[in-house]
């Protein structure tokens, strides 16, 4: 693995993480968004675990019924 999807993926793993933890009634985090929407994403894992909860970030966004985040989630291809 190249040292740039190395830090792509450890940049997702983070926001994934960050939104993950935060309240439900906040929005995703504005990274996690553009990210999601950048052509870069085919080089992301999107099925990552998260290491502490297990979750993945289709499961996040459909447990929150994060509609968007689902749909972006979905074009990315998780």
């Amino acid at each position: 693995m190249t040292d740039s999807r190395i830090l792509l993926n450890a940049s997702y793993r983070s926001l994934l993480r960050t939104y993950i933890l935060s309240p439900h009634s906040e929005r995703p985090p504005e990274l996690l968004i553009q990210l999601l929407s950048s052509p870069r994403i085919r080089l992301v894992d999107l099925s990552y675990l998260d290491d502490a909860t297990g979750t993945t970030l289709l499961r996040e966004a459909a447990r929150r019924k994060d509609l968007r985040m689902v749909e972006l989630a979905v074009r990315a291809g998780a």
